[in-house]
């Protein structure tokens, strides 16, 4: 009788796989069949396939969704970077240019406030050639780690794995899109003009 009993309950184990499998995506009537006889070999392999994934590690990848707003700040970013470009591109703002009108200035016998003003209106433009540097070499390294995000998530749907430093990614990203607000910041301050 005992022989028996452990087939009854072999058999009710078999039933509550096949439907469970059911009960989650890919649905297979066939999976379903194969796993009441096999569960004990066959149910942890069909679990982990219908989750496409290893247990917890789709909660560490953001969706798209918590990707989009990220896109735009770096959309945003590049655009106020080509922004600073066009401003450095203008002949007002070539540092030549001024160093150029300061030395002139300097052998005319200009006034100490025209000197000054020129000497301020160098400052401002290294000033503002600094950030631009550094806002590019920032959106540079973001540009990476957004590669880097996309083949992890690639990587994940197609192979159903994610290596956990993924975490550690999406806040990178983050904490540097905050350092790039602030670059952006500093830039939209008003550089002071006056005598220095």
């Amino acid at each position: 009788m005992a022989l028996a009993s452990v087939a009854v309950l072999y058999v009710a184990c078999g039933l509550g796989c096949a439907i469970a499998s059911m009960s989650r995506p890919p649905r297979s009537f066939l999976d379903a069949v194969i796993v009441v006889p096999l569960w004990p070999l066959f149910g942890p392999f069909l679990f982990i396939r219908s989750t496409g994934s290893e247990p917890g590690m789709a909660g560490l990848l953001p969706g798209p969704e918590a990707v989009a707003p990220l896109r735009e700040r770096l959309s945003a970013s590049k655009r106020r970077l080509a922004d600073i470009d066009a401003l450095l591109r203008k002949p007002s703002f070539d540092l030549d240019s001024v160093n150029r009108r300061l030395v002139s200035l300097s052998a005319a016998g200009a006034s100490k406030l025209a000197v000054a003003s020129a000497l301020s209106r160098r400052k401002a433009i290294e000033r503002l050639a600094v950030r631009r540097k550094t806002l590019a070499t920032e959106l540079e390294e973001l540009g990476e780690l957004f590669l880097q995000l996309e083949t992890q998530t690639e990587v994940f749907r197609v192979a159903g794995h994610v290596d956990e430093s993924v975490s550690d990614l999406v806040a990178d990203i983050q904490a540097r899109l905050e350092g790039i607000d602030e670059i952006e910041a500093e830039t939209r301050e008003p550089i002071s003009l006056g005598q220095t």
